[in-house]
């Protein structure tokens, strides 16, 4: 495929939304490096909530030790992600096999958060969690099902980029462009 020519419609999708993603990720990012320690979530609940096995308060606490550093190692694979989409948008041959790494690691980290909020929705331990009204029980019942629809939304979007960039459609389009 010439330079002149215009990238495939599915490279152009997948490196548009890789910069938008990680555009507004490296600004909230960049605003947890702003954000006082210690982390906003030890700060609302300071007694903790207890998961079974697990008091969530004592592991805030010292997750808000390395607050900064969890900030800054995130801003830092933002930018790289947004490089990297640039890249791809610019037909870099490079970008291909460094955006399916990122699509890996959005996988992983997707999969972490899901479980982890998952656990957390439905192991703690009565007693712990603020008391709700009803209607706060059905918003926050509403909340995860919109939670769980959206991950499914960005793991599906991120399965099919990594078929893409796999295929041969994508090499072809990328081939010759390392400058």
């Amino acid at each position: 495929m010439t330079e002149t020519q215009p990238a495939p419609a599915p490279l152009r999708i997948i490196a548009w939304a890789a910069i938008v993603m990680s555009a507004s990720d490296a600004l909230d990012a960049g605003t947890w490096l702003l954000w006082p320690a210690p982390n906003p979530l030890a700060a609302m609940f300071p007694q903790g909530i207890g998961l079974v096995g697990l008091k969530m308060g004592a592991f805030m606490i010292e997750l808000a030790r390395y607050w900064s550093l969890f900030a800054a190692a995130r801003l830092v694979v933002a930018l790289a992600a947004l490089w990297t989409g640039i890249a791809l948008l610019r037909r870099r041959a490079w970008a291909r096999t460094a955006m399916q790494a990122f699509c890996w690691l959005f996988l992983a980290w997707t999969a972490w958060t899901a479980i982890w909020s998952l656990a957390a929705w439905l192991f703690i331990v009565p007693g712990t969690a603020p008391d709700l009204s009803s209607a706060m029980r059905v918003m926050q019942i509403i909340r995860e099902i919109k939670s769980v629809g959206w991950t499914a939304v960005y793991i599906i979007a991120a399965l099919l980029s990594l078929r893409y960039l796999r295929g041969p459609q994508a090499r072809a389009a990328l081939a010759g462009g390392n400058r």
